[in-house]
Formats: C-alpha cells, sequence, structure tokens
C-alpha cells in the first residue's frame, strides 16, 4: 500500500494568501524543503529548479515551484517574497505556523531538525530532494543533488500530456 506523500497540507505563501495541496489547480509541481538562510544547498536547488522551468520553455508554465521553509520562526512571507524573487518569477514561497510546517515535512517525509552552531546561531539540516507532483498529488517522481536541470526537464517533459 503506497503511502501519499504530499497529499494534505496548509500553509502561509509568500503573498500572505493560505494556500494548501489544492491550490494551484492544473498544475504539476516541484516541491522543495530548505530556509533562506541556507548557505548552498538551498541556492543550488532553487536555481536548478528555475534553470529547468526555462529548459521546459512553453511547458514551463504548467509546473508550479514551490519553496518550502523548514525555518517559519525566521522566513515570514516578506522575507520569503525577497529570497523566491532572486530565482524564478514562477517560484512560490510557503511558510506557517511550526505546526504547519511540521505537518507539511510529516506529509512528504521529508526531515528537518535545528542544529546548533556553537555559536549563538543555528542552521537547519533538511532534506535536499525535489518532489515532482501531479496536479492531483500524486507523487510522480523524486529528484535529488545528481539529477541536472536537463535530467528533470526531460523526465518533467515526459510526464506532462503530450499535446
Amino acid at each position: 500500500e503506497s503511502v501519499a506523500i504530499g497529499s494534505h497540507w496548509e500553509l502561509t505563501d509568500h503573498h500572505n494568501n493560505k494556500v494548501n495541496e489544492g491550490s494551484y489547480g492544473d498544475k504539476y509541481k516541484l516541491v522543495f524543503f530548505g530556509f533562506a538562510s541556507c548557505p548552498d544547498i538551498c541556492p543550488t536547488t532553487l536555481q536548478k529548479i528555475a534553470k529547468t522551468i526555462e529548459m521546459l520553455d512553453n511547458q514551463g508554465g504548467a509546473i508550479q515551484p514551490l519553496f518550502i521553509s523548514t525555518d517559519p520562526a525566521t522566513d515570514t512571507p516578506e522575507v520569503l517574497a525577497r529570497y523566491v524573487a532572486q530565482y524564478s518569477p514562477q517560484l512560490v514561497g510557503l511558510t506557517g505556523t511550526q505546526e504547519q510546517v511540521d505537518s507539511t515535512l510529516e506529509s512528504f517525509h521529508a526531515y528537518a531538525e535545528k542544529i546548533d552552531d556553537g555559536e549563538g546561531g543555528y542552521f537547519m539540516n533538511h532534506s535536499s530532494v525535489v518532489y515532482f507532483m501531479s496536479p492531483d498529488n500524486k507523487l510522480i517522481s523524486v529528484f535529488d543533488s545528481t539529477d541536472s536541470p536537463v535530467d528533470m526537464a526531460k523526465e518533467i517533459r515526459h510526464a506532462l500530456p503530450q499535446g
């Protein structure tokens, strides 16, 4: 019996709208968890997602990329609005209460843990995969750090309705 990944969640987008898994209608979704002050994994992955969407040309509009913060205490909608704008105009940043974020992480079987850096600050350890979801919120595939934008675009194109 397959576990439904990402089948139910509720968060706030970077425009301060309440959204959930049904908010993006007929779009396929690329979902990535991270946080705005992430030093390397997040920028690299978000650049990769942006590049992938560019490579899809006119099919790129069928994709809704979502960046879900694992650090809601710091990543307010305002912070996320500035952050996602650096990568792609299509990218939506999502945050919420700690409970909403935890429940969303759970829904995706994703991992995030706050780690003290020993200097009064902290960083977030988190899953670095990108979930590729169908419009009806079924998991199509999971991309990891070894997948290039070319690989991702190829697989996404294959999944999109041909027409």
